[in-house]
């Protein structure tokens, strides 16, 4: 799966990523990810603990995957904004 990085709310660390299915939301460790940044993972809705690769920045980073395939109505929600 791939996508790119749509929103981050900063204060709690996650991350909106925008794929060809929905948004997929994701919990950084640390400030690995900027807006705009293009991001590839391997398995299609993992959940929990997974690498992820940012391949703007030329970086692997595990994350921790908490949704997939959100719309757009409910991700101010999803990202607890």
């Amino acid at each position: 799966m791939e996508g790119t990085v749509y929103a981050i709310n900063s204060q709690s660390g996650l991350v909106a990523v925008d794929t060809a299915s929905g948004f997929s939301i994701f919990e950084q460790t640390s400030s690995d990810f900027e807006i705009g940044d293009f991001v590839s993972w391997t398995s299609d809705h993992p959940i929990g603990a997974c690498e992820v690769r940012n391949i703007s920045r030329s970086r692997m980073c595990t994350v921790y995957f908490q949704n997939h395939q959100v719309p757009g109505a409910f991700l101010k929600v999803n990202l607890q904004l």
